[in-house]
């Protein structure tokens, strides 16, 4: 490979080597044709005279066969072949009957045997190629009919050889690559001394060229031309072009040494002004990066150009406010962004934008802790103007205000449910006495009462329904007064399952798939079993009747480190799901889309995994199912009320 770039380069590198090199070659190609023409000519004369040859001799053949046909006695045949053995390179002859039989043969063996029948004239064999002609001795094939008048009395076959064409192509090769060598050291000669007037001038213009180029304008130097046409003209305009460009460069010398001297003077108002610049601009920076609020500049085209630190904490887990990339890639559906920023732009007013997105995953690279599932986001955007009034882009502020109205929902919440305590104390106070009473006098009826007695079934009714009460009663006393909660150490992953275990009778009845995903293994956690047992079986009765009208009726319990110190539990199911207008009312008390229920399940369960410093969240798609995740920390509380 080096050896033919070595080549290449040599060839390309010289022009006169280029055009010798390549007249060579075409005065070599048309030799070459040329030869190969004559000689294909040549070898088709010669092949076909050869195969008319051994035609005329089969021919002969047949004739002196005429008189021997119908024979017993073979020998004649056999001197008949044996003298035309003689006359030609024969492979091998055959005579053959009217009815297909051998009566003679080169091969003494074959006399008798079944021979080919062949037609009343000769075979046509395709024309051999140039090649085959060259190579070797050819091999012909002829047929001749044994015919007497018009009866065919049988057939002379004959496959001989000859060197003829071979000698011929070698003697036509030879003659003809002495020709072209005469023509192509003559070509070549000529070639030679026509390129170098050619290409001697053009050299030196290159070779000036090159020096011009490399700045040596005061070396250059051309000679005038010994004859004045198209180089010689050519010669005389450069000639003529160095001379104006020497003049110019010394003008252009005289210009730049004024410049020179102008510009050093420019060079040191700039370093002061670039100074003061620099001083202001890096105290600009200082305060944009250190404004909490997040702040993003747009050019015209909803580019971004510039966005401070609050920005990239506010978008974090949502878009990733890099500059040079579009204002409205920061959130998956960016069409209302867009709306705003050209409803801004249009209108040169400040416009203020409230956008609710979800944070699936982190968008870039980001220090910032991501606050994942729906995110509420205030977007303000005004024009940016220059000293003289011209719009020059957008600068929009943006603040993350999900954990403002969280913090404002669960105070709301909070305070429903100290309302719902207050309510609870005083149902307690008022109703327990009865309740009481009703469940000891309607234990007392069922145990007088006879199995077949008529008022058994109402009784047992009555007392059921006041269990109910007395329940519902219980529940409302964890709104209104503290529990003792005992935290030690668990195996999440064993108390779920034991949880899932509990519920297994349901989900049989209700024919639910349960898929198990827990992923934590033997890692444990500081919590009271009791109390988390119960959330996780209300989450799991929960998710089994959302899907009891569903076909596809599949529960999936998952769980895995999350973050330092955390670990997280899903209970996915493909329910119905929920609206999104009941998702936000989910943990409220008294709230519930069942047909028959309390309301208080998510409620309770929601204040107890607060107490263990947790956190309770839904995801929900009408249609798609609802994952239900509880967060909660590995190192819980030590101890308090619930």
């Amino acid at each position: 490979m080096k050896l033919w770039e070595a080549a290449y380069a040599w060839w390309r590198t010289n022009l006169r080597r280029r055009l010798v090199i390549s007249i060579c070659l075409t005065i070599a190609l048309i030799l070459l044709g040329q030869t190969l023409v004559t000689l294909s000519e040549e070898m088709t004369a010669i092949d076909h005279g050869i195969n008319s040859d051994g035609r005329v001799l089969a021919q002969s053949v047949a004739m002196a066969s005429i008189e021997l046909m119908g024979r017993s006695d073979e020998r004649p045949f056999q001197h008949v072949i044996k003298k035309l053995g003689r006359q030609i390179d024969l492979v091998h002859a055959a005579i053959v009957d009217q009815n297909g039989k051998i009566v003679g043969h080169s091969d003494p063996s074959q006399i008798g045997k079944n021979g080919t029948r062949y037609g009343a004239l000769s075979l046509a064999r395709p024309a051999p190629g140039l090649i085959e002609l060259v190579t070797g001795p050819m091999e012909y094939f002829v047929t001749a009919p044994i015919a007497r008048g018009t009866e065919v009395l049988g057939f002379v076959e004959m496959r001989f050889r000859s060197n003829e064409g071979r000698k011929r192509a070698f003697w036509i090769i030879g003659s003809t690559g002495v020709m072209s060598l005469f023509w192509f050291v003559v070509g070549g000669t000529g070639a030679f001394f026509f390129v170098r007037r050619v290409t001697r001038p053009l050299g030196a213009l290159a070779q000036a060229a090159a020096d011009i180029s490399e700045g040596k304008l005061d070396e250059v130097s051309i000679r005038e031309p010994r004859f004045l046409d198209d180089v010689g003209v050519l010669q005389v305009s450069f000639r003529k072009l160095v001379e104006d460009l020497k003049e110019l460069d010394t003008s252009n010398r005289q210009l730049l040494a004024e410049q020179q001297s102008m510009n050093l003077h420019l060079q040191e108002c700039v370093e002061e002004v670039t100074a003061d610049l620099r001083q202001t601009t890096n105290y600009l920076r200082s305060v944009f990066s250190c404004i909490d609020e997040g702040v993003i500049t747009v050019d015209m085209d909803g580019i971004i150009v510039q966005a401070n630190r609050g920005a990239f904490r506010h978008l974090s887990g949502l878009g990733w406010p890099k500059k040079g990339t579009p204002l409205a890639g920061l959130l998956a559906d960016g069409s209302e962004l867009e709306a705003g920023m050209r409803r801004a732009l249009e209108e040169e007013q400040k416009c203020v934008l409230e956008i609710t997105a979800e944070a699936k995953a982190i968008v870039g690279e980001t220090a910032f802790p991501v606050l994942r599932g729906l995110r509420e986001l205030v977007f303000r955007l005004a024009p940016l103007r220059s000293a003289e009034g011209e719009v020059l882009g957008i600068v929009v502020s943006v603040d993350d205000q999900t954990e403002n109205r969280r913090m404002e929902e669960g105070v709301r919440r909070s305070e429903r449910l100290i309302s719902l305590g207050t309510i609870g104390a005083g149902l307690a106070h008022e109703l327990g006495n009865y309740m009481s009473a009703i469940k000891g006098f309607s234990h007392l009826a069922l145990q007088q009462v006879s199995e077949g007695d008529p008022l058994r079934p109402d009784i047992e009714a009555i007392h059921e329904e006041n269990s109910r009460a007395v329940d519902l009663l219980d529940r409302f006393l964890l709104f209104s007064r503290k529990g003792e909660v005992v935290f030690h150490d668990v195996v999440l992953d064993d108390l779920v399952r034991e949880s899932v275990d509990m519920c297994r009778f349901q989900l049989k009845e209700n024919g639910v798939e349960f898929v198990d995903e827990l992923g934590l293994g033997e890692s444990t956690i500081v919590c009271d079993a009791r109390l988390i047992k119960q959330v996780m079986i209300n989450l799991i009765l929960n998710a089994s009747d959302a899907m009891t009208s569903r076909e596809e009726k599949i529960l999936v319990v998952h769980s895995e480190p999350h973050g330092d110190a955390q670990v997280l539990v899903q209970v996915k199911d493909s329910g119905t799901g929920i609206a999104a207008e009941h998702l936000e009312r989910s943990f409220d008390p008294f709230f519930t889309t069942k047909d028959e229920g309390t309301g208080l399940g998510l409620a309770i369960s929601h204040q107890i995994v607060e107490r263990h410093g947790g956190a309770l969240s839904i995801e929900s798609e009408p249609g798609k199912g609802t994952i239900v995740s509880v967060g909660l920390r590995t190192a819980g509380p030590k101890g308090g009320k619930l």
